[in-house]
């Protein structure tokens, strides 16, 4: 008996496609594209890059999703990237990723090449400006150590004279201070003179009223000189400049130089 059956076979098409599902990411690459720094999040993007290129249909689909997220949400740069990620043909996306890193590390190291060039630049206009005023300055008059054994010579008489019109500075000061104190001796020497009696028709001063005064004017003024002098005179042997309150600054003032030389 021969047994024939007829079968009718129905292909139907959705309208809306095969159905996907989705498939989770990687709990490593959820790890990083959720990282503070922003390298670490595009390290992340690249990877959903090689997703959407190479996975399955579900993971490649999360991948794409994970992008979309990221180029609204995240960094603008990362978004940047995501972006590009996304709009890339298909199979490329890792490609083009890549290439946007490339290129950002390039302009950034080019930025910190110029960066380091214009502050080397400015350190060298800094340290110009600083060694300017040195270089520019101009040449001293006088001599930069201080001339001791000169200035000790100009406490004779004789020699302050002539040492008062010389071009050392310091030693021109030393001088002005010993004329000041010989000037001291001079009025001294007046006063005594003027209690000494004489043979002129003008009375001698002994007899007046003010002769004790010139006497003790002249033994204050002579002790006051000759203190004066063994000080200055004993300072310069030790090297140093002796400094006597009112006529250092007046012998400094008038011959043009600090009030107080150091050594």
């Amino acid at each position: 008996m021969d047994l024939r059956c007829r079968r009718s076979l129905l292909v139907a098409h959705s309208v809306r496609g095969a159905v996907i599902e989705l498939e989770p990411l990687p709990e490593d690459l959820r790890v990083t594209l959720e990282s503070p720094r922003r390298r670490v999040r595009e390290m992340g993007v690249a990877e959903l890059a090689d997703l959407v290129d190479a996975a399955g249909p579900g993971l490649a689909l999360a991948a794409r999703q994970a992008l979309a997220r990221i180029a609204d949400e995240d960094h603008p740069q990362v978004a940047e990237l995501a972006r590009i990620a996304a709009d890339a043909p298909a199979g490329a996306a890792a490609d083009q990723v890549r290439r946007e890193l490339t290129e950002r590390a390039h302009r950034e190291e080019g930025a910190r090449q110029e960066a380091a060039r214009r502050e080397a630049e400015a350190k060298a206009r800094r340290e110009a400006d600083t060694a300017s005023p040195t270089t520019s300055e101009p040449p001293r008059q006088y001599s930069p150590a201080p001339n001791f054994s000169a200035s000790l010579a100009v406490y004779l008489p004789a020699v302050a004279l002539f040492r008062i019109f010389t071009r050392d500075r310091f030693v021109r000061m030393n001088a002005i201070q010993a004329l000041a104190i010989y000037m001291i001796y001079a009025v001294a020497i007046t006063f005594n003179a003027l209690t000494v009696p004489h043979h002129s028709k003008v009375s001698p001063v002994s007899s007046q009223p003010w002769h004790t005064l010139l006497m003790i004017s002249y033994v204050v003024g002579y002790c006051l000189a000759t203190v004066l002098l063994l000080f200055c005179i004993v300072q310069l042997a030790r090297q140093k400049q002796p400094r006597i309150f009112v006529l250092t600054r007046a012998a400094a003032f008038i011959a043009g130089q600090e009030r107080h030389p150091k050594r």
